[in-house]
């Protein structure tokens, strides 16, 4: 309605301005003076320029004359305008000091245009408005338009009128009315008629009046007669309006109302001007079965509610009716129903015997019933004993979420009710009683008081007293519900007290409980404290934590008693800024263990400054690991003490550890500032020892092996594919980079002993870089070069040599049983490409080169690879021999889209040589190879070779003759060994085996029996 609003408030406005002007204005002045005066008075008083280019001419006498063409104005802020072709009026001036009442003689308004823009919120009152009553003896209205735009949404209307005429002939009535025009396309007809002009001044009879608007099927039609119109007495007006569709006329405001139905009301309108009086009131709207509404009864004074009494009756199953006028654009309620009475007493309003109830498409119930006064300006405070029963019950919470609500959690069946007492611009809620879910799983409940509630949307609550609490069957259940996956820590117990206002909101005795009430898992209590309006708040929270609980529930296993870890933590947060006051964790009941974590941190987020100080002891690991269900043997005690520092976003960490003599410090620096931390520092260790970090062997070398048959009852599930096809997560890649230099002066160990260890790892946005890192050894320096670019497809690049490397003891570090003993020489430069291991395998590139010398390999392996074929050629090992000696081992593999083909491949030994091809197929996963062996001394008359082929994981076996000697070879166990581990070695005899160094030796007889069996044959040819 703002737009009518405008029309009436502009139209009154140019009234009243033009009396004014006129009657205060001198009667020296020319056309000239009044037509600056008008552009004066426009720009002063309607904040508006104004234009008047035609003929315009202003005579003053018994009657004012007023003539303008061309006439423009414009609002100063762009808000209205409006163009006037031509504009004509005659009116007696002194007809309203007599009557009250302006008198125009005559009118002519043609070729006006009214723009109305919605620019925002208004002062303009329509309640302050007063126009002093008009009577018009003729009148003539020639294409008149109006065009409003509403702000929101952006909708134009246009209304038409294209004449209106109004003409008393000779002031001897009756006065006729006929007009029409169009309103958003819609035709719009005026018909009716005025008693005569005489009969104004003459109020010995009633005026008659008879008005009709007619606009398709609308019709508004008002008869009657008044007694005295000039003041407005004695109204006697029968009024009715029916439309067919409501709808039409309400599109005129919003373009998404929906069908209404039938619209009709009647009444009798009488009293006066002033205190105007409605009885026999009768309003009904229909639809079919979906919609109903009826109100009945009067009213002595519309102006001031007095003698209301009206009587209230309404349904509507549509549910895009109710959404619009609730939500606007939401079909979410499905039914409403209403019944009640509406009446006044002494000044206040009552609403009683109301029944009220609404459904939602989603299973929510809401029902009001009682009796409650209705707030108003002059009474906005309830009347005592006036209160209204809310009652609500749903299937789900998820039924809840209405479109103010938006998602919550899903507990189940919720049930609520309230009193409720209506003030003015909200009400207050007591005895409120909320309960949602079952105990079966989790369940919640709320009750107390709201103060104040307001209506409007970011007005705040006060009055706030409410208890809260939670159980839950399990923490699992708990996070079912709200869609959070929590560790099984037994059933939970929750609440806590709010109180106060949004504005200094209180949290009182916060507790939740985890577990066994007698044995709790996670154990919290705390108070908070909110003030909204400086946006400050205040958290303190003291807890302890079941250590083998949590870790039982993390872990998945069943530890032994681990004591508890307490602590206590105080937050404060202003202008959304949280910040650790103090914090202090740590660990209780256990002498497994010491830890201790304490500090501050001002910015939770922005992490501006922080001292947190760390100290762990664990005395002895293995028994916290057997404790725990870790395997920590071997691993002496562990001391550790550090401190993170931060201040303006640069970060520091001093740390001192002890693993039982093994001492080492580190140095961390950088900031926090950026996409991701970025920090860079140094890890040194003067000696490291072994033993003291669990990489000693725990056997020694002659220690018994397991048998064959026990081996091959040990076997691990099988995966469908020797490489992974799930993708490889390298995230943690991105999230910070480093730079770190490492540094071990010394290894020492019992069994075997390094010079030192030093390289660098560097990590930057994504890409990791291992360089350069040198193992120095006994037999001489290992040297790796790693890099894994994650920033796009993954990417890996290796290079690594090493001389003369004693494996077998550097291999019991990680199992206690040394396959392979003796001295190794390789070279491998590899880069591969994918999101997965099946995509590196299949897309590797580079070459594999190895040469083993004086190697002991397990007997147990080479009984089983034997059967018939090898069983005596390898050499007489029984039983009792647990080894088989090979003196030189050498392979090269050249490798090309994954595909690894063999240059050199050949195992000598005293009483064996074997020489032999291979493919391997990385992305089918398959072998093709040929072993070819030769007898050096003739305890058979041939051998035959060896094939295999297949799945490289499980290959097929088979010798030539067909004596069936390989059908116990089963899957491949030579190739981890001899073969595979042979992925490596171009020409080796000079560049990697023959060194000329101190260790091996066992590959220069091996090239010493080629050049002779060499020499061999070119003498026979």
């Amino acid at each position: 309605m703002n737009w009518l609003r405008w029309v009436l408030y502009l139209v009154g406005g140019l009234l009243l301005f033009v009396t004014l002007l006129i009657g205060g204005a001198l009667l020296f002045l020319d056309d000239d003076d009044y037509r600056r005066l008008l552009v004066f008075g426009a720009d002063h008083l309607l904040d508006a320029s104004l234009e008047i280019n035609g003929d315009f001419s202003f005579a003053l006498g018994k009657e004012i004359t007023l003539v303008a063409e061309s006439v423009h104005l414009l609002a100063h802020d762009g808000s209205y305008s409006a163009t006037i072709g031509e504009f004509s009026s005659n009116q007696r001036l002194g007809a309203y000091l007599m009557t009250g009442t302006f008198w125009v003689n005559s009118l002519v308004l043609s070729d006006v245009q009214l723009d109305i823009k919605q620019t925002g919120e208004s002062s303009f009152d329509l309640h302050g408005l007063i126009l002093p009553p008009v009577v018009i003896e003729e009148a003539r209205l020639n294409n008149l338009q109006l065009f409003y735009t509403r702000r929101e949404p952006a909708v134009t209307h246009e209304i038409s009128l294209l004449e209106l005429v109004v003409d008393d002939i000779n002031d001897s009535g009756p006065v006729r009315v006929n007009g029409s025009g169009l309103v958003n396309g819609r035709p719009l007809s005026i018909e009716g008629s005025f008693g005569a002009l005489s009969d104004l001044i003459d109020s010995q009879q009633p005026y008659a009046l008879n008005l009709e608007v007619a606009s398709g099927g609308m019709q508004l039609r008002l008869s009657g007669a008044i007694a005295d119109p000039v003041r407005g007495e004695g109204m006697d007006l029968d009024l009715s309006f029916r439309d067919p569709s409501l709808s039409q006329v309400l599109r005129l405001f919003d373009e998404a109302a929906p069908e209404i139905g039938s619209f009709s009301v009647q009444a009798h309108l009488g009293g006066s001007y002033a205190a105007p009086r409605l009885n026999d009131l009768d309003l009904h709207l229909e639809r079919g079965k979906e919609l109903s509404a009826n109100i009945t009864g009067k009213v002595d004074n519309l102006m001031t509610g007095e003698g209301l009494a009206l009587q209230v009756d309404g349904k509507s199953s549509d549910p895009n009716l109710l959404s619009w006028l609730i939500f606007g654009a939401e079909d979410q309620i499905r039914t409403f129903r209403i019944k009640g009475k509406v009446h006044e007493d002494n000044g206040r309003f009552f609403a009683t015997e109301v029944d009220a109830d609404a459904s939602a498409r989603t299973g929510l119930d809401i029902s009001l019933k009682g009796n409650a006064q209705i707030p108003t300006r002059m009474h906005p405070r309830p009347a005592p004993g006036q209160q209204l029963v809310l009652n609500i019950s749903s299937p789900s919470m998820l039924a809840l979420n209405l479109p103010e609500l938006g998602d919550i959690p899903e507990f189940g069946h919720v049930t609520g009710s309230a009193r409720v007492t209506p003030f003015l611009h909200g009400a207050r809620y007591s005895d409120i009683r909320l309960e949602a879910g079952s105990s079966e799983q989790v369940h919640a409940t709320v009750t107390g008081d709201i103060g104040f509630l307001s209506f409007e949307i970011n007005k705040g609550v006060t009055g706030i007293d409410l208890d809260v609490s939670l159980t839950a069957v399990s923490s699992q259940a708990l996070g079912d519900a709200i869609n959070y996956e929590l560790p099984d820590l037994g059933a939970v117990r929750a609440g806590m007290q709010v109180s106060g206002t949004t504005d200094n909101l209180i949290v009182d005795r916060i507790s939740l409980y985890t577990g066994r009430p007698d044995q709790p898992v996670i154990r919290l209590n705390g108070t908070a404290q909110t003030k909204l309006k400086t946006h400050s708040s205040v958290l303190k929270i003291t807890f302890d934590v079941a250590t083998g609980d949590l870790v039982a529930a993390m872990r998945n296993v069943t530890p032994d008693y681990l004591g508890r870890l307490e602590g206590r933590v105080e937050m404060s947060d202003i202008d959304g800024s949280w910040g650790l006051d103090s914090f202090d964790i740590a660990s209780t009941q256990t002498t497994l263990y010491t830890v201790k974590f304490s500090g501050v941190l001002d910015d939770v987020v922005k992490r501006d400054k922080a001292e947190i100080n760390i100290f762990i002891d664990i005395p002895d690991p293995a028994a916290l690991g057997k404790a725990a269900d870790l395997d920590l043997t071997g691993i002496a005690s562990i001391r550790s003490e550090g401190v993170i520092a931060i201040k303006d976003q640069r970060v520091t960490y001093k740390g001192a550890d002890q693993v039982g003599r093994t001492r080492s410090t580190t140095l961390l620096s950088g900031t926090l500032e950026g996409e991701r931390p970025s920090l860079k520092g140094s890890f040194v260790i003067p000696v490291l020892y072994l033993e003291d970090v669990g990489l000693e062997p725990h056997g020694d070398p002659e220690t018994p092996m397991m048998e064959s048959g026990e081996l091959g009852n040990q076997q691990p599930e099988r995966s469908p594919h020797a490489f992974s096809r799930e993708p490889l997560n390298f995230a943690i890649l991105k999230q910070i980079d480093l730079d770190m230099n490492i540094s071990i002066d010394e290894i020492s160990s019992a069994q075997v002993s390094a010079d030192q260890l030093h390289g660098r790892i560097l990590l930057e946005n994504g890409r990791l870089q291992v360089r350069p890192m040198r193992l120095v050894a006994k037999g001489g320096p290992t040297d790796l070069d790693l890099e894994i670019d994650a920033r796009d497809t993954p990417s890996i690049s290796l290079k690594l040599t090493a001389d003369d490397q004693q494996l077998g003891h550097w291999l019991a570090q990680v199992q206690d049983e040394v396959p392979v003993d003796g001295y190794a020489n390789y070279q491998i430069v590899l880069d591969a490409k994918g999101n997965s291991s099946h995509e590196l395998a299949a897309s590797l590139n580079g070459h594999v080169a190895l040469a083993f010398e004086n190697v002991r390999i397990p007997a147990h392996y080479v009984d089983m690879l034997s059967g018939d074929v090898f069983g005596w050629v390898l050499g007489k090992v029984g039983r009792e021999e647990r080894y088989a000696n090979l003196d030189c081992v050498l392979a090269r593999f050249d490798i090309n889209d994954g595909i690894a083909k063999s240059g050199l491949l050949a195992a000598d030994g005293p009483h064996l040589m074997i020489k032999g091809t291979m493919t391997l197929d990385l992305g089918e996963e398959t072998i093709d190879a040929v072993f070819l062996p030769e007898q050096k001394k003739f305890l058979f008359s041939s051998i035959a070779p060896v094939s295999l082929s297949g799945d490289m994981r499980d290959p097929d076996v088979h010798a030539v003759p067909a004596k069936e000697a390989a059908k116990n070879i089963g899957p491949l166990l030579l190739v981890p060994y001899v073969a595979i581990p042979a992925v490596v070695l171009g020409k080796m005899w000079e560049s990697s085996v023959d060194d000329k160094d101190a260790y091996g030796g066992g590959c220069a007889a091996l090239q010493a029996a080629e050049e002779e069996k060499l020499k061999q044959q070119g003498e026979a040819e």
